[in-house]
């Protein structure tokens, strides 16, 4: 499935809304990872949305660093004039969450399940920040980077969405978004549409996340009502790293001279670069006594 084209459809909608009332910005929640990542995902949805970016990443162990990387991204939505609207959420600091999400699979390499339901576990608590806050759509800086694949990323998202309308809707009433477009445009087993990769079966390993529970969340919240909190998010299709995104990414970090850090955040990451750079260093030294 093309994530961006799916993305860009998701975009003349609204066009085509903000024809008939030009007041009309819909409010979108992207949780971010980084500054760097969010910086060209801003420079194309701040146009079309009003956006509050969510930081929310339990992945990051070390508390030193997981302030670094919200500093810099607060430092750069003030600094950059395509994001001086958009809005700094804070979802907290607390790897526990996700060291028990992790339990068991420790030594998994990068890009297995484990990564796999470290999206799930961003992004479940991005699409209930959504719900709680009432905004109009939700979704991640994550697809920005060649090394997240952008088909988990876009299955779990809206996986969630229906998640959702599921719990909340029940039988009654009218949808939109998504779940509105029935058979025409299945959003399920969306991974297993793209043949370049086969995802199969992680999402049901996913388990371990359970994505249940928005209604009694919502209960418990008090979310009710047409407007405001209790309305339905929608998930934002992405692939931010086409058309040249990453790169331009690159080029805004280097812009505003942004911390870019070189591993996702979390301590299997972490010593995984740590492995390379000592395994690249040894590399070199033995190049240089030839």
């Amino acid at each position: 499935m093309n994530y961006y084209q799916k993305f860009l459809e998701q975009i003349e909608n609204l066009t085509n809304v903000k024809k008939t009332d030009k007041n009309t910005k819909p409010t979108l929640l992207l949780h971010a990872c980084c500054a760097p990542c969010s910086s060209h995902v801003l420079s194309v949805v701040a146009e079309h949305f009003d956006v509050t970016v969510f930081f929310y990443n339990p992945n990051i162990d070390d508390e030193a660093e997981y302030k670094k990387r919200l500093d810099e991204l607060v430092r750069f939505t003030g600094e950059a004039d395509f994001a001086r609207d958009v809005k700094v959420a804070d979802g907290g600091y607390g790897p526990e969450e996700f060291f028990k999400m992790a339990k068991g699979r420790e030594n998994l390499p990068e890009g297995n399940e484990r990564c796999y339901d470290c999206y799930k576990l961003r992004l479940k608590k991005t699409a209930e920040y959504a719900l709680m806050h009432g905004f109009d759509f939700f979704t991640t800086t994550l697809s920005i980077s060649p090394y997240k694949r952008s088909d988990w990323i876009n299955e779990i998202g809206t996986s969630l969405e229906r998640e959702m309308r599921e719990e909340i809707c029940g039988q009654c009433g009218s949808v939109t978004g998504l779940a509105a477009q029935g058979g025409s445009d299945d959003v399920s087993g969306l991974a297993a549409q793209d043949e370049s990769d086969d995802v199969s079966g992680l999402a049901a390993q996913g388990g371990s996340d359970d994505v249940s529970g928005f209604a009694a969340q919502g209960d418990k919240d008090g979310l009710s009502g047409e407007n405001g909190a209790g309305r339905i998010p929608e998930f934002l299709f992405s692939d931010f790293k086409k058309k040249n995104g990453y790169k331009h990414s690159i080029e805004l970090s280097s812009e505003y001279s942004l911390y870019r850090q070189d591993y996702c955040g979390c301590i299997f990451s972490k010593v995984e670069r740590d492995k390379k750079l000592k395994e690249k260093g040894a590399a070199e030294v033995a190049s240089c006594e030839l």
